[in-house]
């Protein structure tokens, strides 16, 4: 047993070098195949094309796919999925592949004009209404896989980080005290992660997941529980889905509708319901 887990966890700068190298190399690879697949199949319809044009449309589309990845995470970590929001939140994201596909359309096809335009050709986006529909559908589906792979590498994430308990009640004093820590197994080491270590806590389905910087752990529990073993720490319930650590708040942005977003030392943000605000607003004044 060890209370240091930086033992036994990767860097966060190796996370963050395989997370880009994926996405980097998923869509290089896809972006190449989409290409050479062109190039195949106007050979056997006998239509002619230079052999720069399908890579220019297919890595002009792959590299604005991967510039926007970023702005899918700033939707999803405002709306995020739970069993209680997922409508709310489906209907959102829904809308939300509206302007992805329009940055998505508008950046590739000034990148294809600009690069006609210096091979001295001139390139024809077509009936913009038809073209732009087509190219939604597209982008709507890659919407929703980047969201779906995103979902998969977090909790493949906290898997293995590792699992966490609540420790149980101990005696101490003749008196019954809660331990101040979550009790995490991770393969054959167990370790403890305090209370104050945990900058938000997410609900993930029938888990939650503790972030600790760059690290998470899944705790099978519901949020309503979590919330109210942690009653008497620094933290408060601002969402249905989160829980935050008061000491981890860098600065607050409200709106008029009462809400705001929240963002932490760590570099996240996290959305304040309106629901939940009072509870924020009594804490802060505490």
């Amino acid at each position: 047993m060890t209370s240091n887990n930086s033992n036994i966890q990767n860097s966060d700068k190796k996370w963050k070098l395989f997370e880009v190298g994926f996405w980097v190399g998923y869509l290089f690879l896809t972006t190449t195949i989409g290409a050479t697949s062109e190039l195949i199949e106007r050979e056997r319809d006998g239509r002619t094309i230079q052999l720069f044009e399908p890579f220019l449309w297919e890595y002009s589309s792959g590299i604005f796919t991967l510039l926007l990845i970023p702005a899918i995470l700033f939707v999803e970590r405002h709306f995020p999925y739970s069993e209680k929001t997922w409508k709310s939140a489906l209907a959102i994201h829904v809308f939300a592949t509206i302007p992805y596909s329009l940055c998505h359309v508008t950046g590739m096809v000034w990148a294809r004009k600009a690069v006609y335009y210096i091979m001295g050709l001139k390139y024809d986006f077509g009936n913009v209404p038809v073209e732009l529909f087509y190219e939604w559908r597209k982008d709507a589906l890659t919407y929703f896989f980047i969201l779906a792979a995103i979902y998969t590498y977090r909790l493949f994430r906290a898997k293995k980080g590792g699992t966490a308990t609540f420790p149980d009640k101990r005696e101490k004093s003749g008196r019954t005290e809660t331990a101040r820590n979550f009790l995490v197994k991770q393969a054959d080491n167990i370790f403890f992660i305090p209370f104050a270590e945990v900058d938000w806590i997410e609900s993930a389905g029938n888990y939650v997941l503790l972030h600790c910087g760059e690290k998470s752990y899944m705790l099978r529990s519901t949020m309503k529980s979590v919330e109210k073993k942690l009653a008497d720490e620094q933290f408060v319930r601002v969402h249905r889905t989160s829980i935050i650590n008061t000491q981890k708040i860098k600065s607050i942005q409200t709106t008029r509708r009462g809400g705001g977003i929240l963002y932490l030392l760590t570099g996240y943000s996290v959305p304040l319901s309106r629901h939940y605000r009072r509870n924020l607003n009594t804490l802060i004044k505490q």
